[in-house]
């Protein structure tokens, strides 16, 4: 028999019994190190159990490595060898092998040492908090779960965007008619709404033309959507279409509290909700002089909103007052964004200038080159801004610095990644038909319950805890326990200087396998 195959049959051995009696019987055994330690604990050859293993170095592999089925035969074998638990249980709080484990797998280890626990105490009290789960109902939580999908598209969408909790998702187009906004189930996919769109006397180009000038070009609300299209602007919900104002041509459109802000092509700028529009305002149309309207931001807390051409910067307040017009020299403005409250950030003249918005005066408070940028915007949520150069380029909003998050550092990507609640969609070209997909990932709090716990950092903490507030049964407690073993890990871990230790402000961004 081929040694894959024996592993194989070894791998299993331990929540067999009869398979582990027919190997021996046919003097068959695995050539894997771990299994084969596996193997010949269960199967009562404890001499030559201890010659090949007598750390338990490859014991604890083996018991890593097993779903709970075989967690459990390893276990009995440990026991019939009088060995103590510890054996696969050992090591220090960062490295035992618990923390290579999902945590519902950790819950279902856990239950199989009954009272045993380890001497050390903060190992003591991730046993104690792992075993006081439901393993058998953190499965079931998991199992259902969203995971990471894709919509194929025959050709790529202007915009995407999320609803504000998350599940729902709105794009226009890709299915070969750009005249269509589809609205979906975010978990799934499944679509729940079509809307016919007219576009016509735009210009559509990927990179190039009137659109791709400001990245906004929906708000999606939950059960109503606001866009853009070549009626001006436009609300979408239950199935209707209805303009909420008419006659002109947008460049951009943001979030506003329970509303938004619109900009005109000529500057004008347009307030309002999804059912009407409420005000305008004329203090950036006045500001650029005639010049065409390019990119709008609105800062998280409602308090600030910035309009600028390619060559002047408007901010107004809160009350839609304006505070300043600042020109542009050099090559003018490449975008702008408004990422946390108080702060402002402009792509100007191929740097990125991060401003402390002080009444009617900007404090200048980082700076750093993009020679090669344009378009900025802001990853809403995350801490992150995002340009394009020969792909998207992301950046920390509060330093600058260039930063690559791995869940979203994709150079395919045509649409700007956009976020809520935790979860991450965005459009990248593909190498086969159909040529681009919408790529949908699960929150950071999802994503973490499939992963190692040692994948969990100081942050996540925070996160988890957030997550859990909002969760339904189920889900609560899985994000608790989460939460509960990143506090256990990082608050021993500092002391005992075991495991790498994340920053507090690091940026972990969850999503796909």
């Amino acid at each position: 028999m081929p040694e894959t195959a024996v592993d194989d049959l070894g791998r299993l051995a331990p929540e067999r019994p009869e398979l582990a009696a027919w190997l021996v019987a046919h003097d068959l055994e695995p050539t894997d190190p771990p299994t084969a330690a596996g193997f010949l604990l269960v199967t009562g050859q404890r001499a030559r159990y201890h010659a090949l293993d007598p750390d338990h170095a490859l014991l604890r592999a083996a018991f890593t490595g097993g779903g709970p089925a075989r967690q459990g035969g390893l276990l009995a074998g440990v026991a019939a060898a009088g060995l103590d638990p510890a054996v696969v249980a050992g090591g220090g709080l960062g490295s035992g092998p618990l923390w290579e484990l999902p945590a519902a797998d950790a819950a279902a280890a856990v239950a199989r040492f009954g009272a045993w626990r380890p001497a050390a105490a903060a190992a003591a009290a991730l046993f104690d908090r792992l075993a006081a789960a439901d393993p058998a109902a953190l499965a079931a939580t998991v199992a259902a779960l969203p995971e990471p999908y894709d919509i194929p598209l025959l050709e790529s969408p202007i915009d995407v965007a999320f609803s504000p909790d998350g599940e729902r998702l709105a794009f226009d187009g890709g299915d070969g008619r750009r005249d269509r906004l589809v609205d979906v189930d975010a978990d799934t996919g499944r679509v729940l709404s079509r809307y016919r769109r007219d576009y016509r006397g735009y210009t559509l180009t990927a990179r190039t033309g009137f659109f791709p000038s400001s990245p906004r070009m929906l708000v999606h609300y939950g059960d109503a959507v606001v866009g853009i299209d070549r009626l001006g602007l436009s609300r979408y919900e239950r199935g209707q279409h209805v303009a909420l104002h008419s006659g002109a041509q947008f460049c951009g459109v943001v979030r506003l509290g329970a509303g938004f802000v619109a900009l005109r092509i000529d500057g004008l700028l347009i307030f309002g909700d999804p059912r009407r529009v409420t005000s305008r305002s004329v203090a950036a149309q006045t500001a650029f002089g005639g010049a065409p309207g390019r990119w709008i931001a609105a800062s998280p807390d409602g308090e600030h909103i910035a309009a600028a051409s390619q060559k002047t910067l408007v901010v107004l307040d809160g009350r839609r007052r304006r505070l300043l017009a600042r020109p542009a020299g050099g090559s003018g403005y490449g975008g702008v964004a408004l990422a946390e409250p108080g702060y402002l950030v402009a792509l100007a003249d191929g740097r990125l200038i991060r401003w402390r918005i002080d009444g009617d005066r900007l404090e200048a408070v980082a700076e750093t080159a993009a020679p090669h940028s344009e378009n900025l915007d802001v990853v809403d949520g995350t801490g992150l801004l995002v340009a394009r150069e020969s792909g998207p380029r992301y950046y920390d909003a509060t330093s600058l610095e260039p930063v690559a998050p791995a869940a979203i550092e994709d150079a395919s990507i045509q649409v700007y990644p956009r976020h809520a609640a935790g979860r991450f969609a965005f459009v990248t070209r593909r190498a086969e038909e159909p040529r681009y997909g919408l790529r949908v990932l699960p929150s950071r709090a999802d994503h973490l319950a499939r992963r190692p716990l040692r994948e969990l950092t100081p942050a996540d903490a925070g996160r988890l805890d957030a997550a859990a507030r909002e969760a339904p049964s189920g889900r609560r407690e899985l994000y608790e326990l989460l939460r509960d073993c990143a506090r256990l890990r990082f608050a021993t871990e500092v002391a005992l200087g075991d495991g790498p230790v994340a920053a507090d402000d690091d940026i972990e961004i969850g999503g796909g396998a």
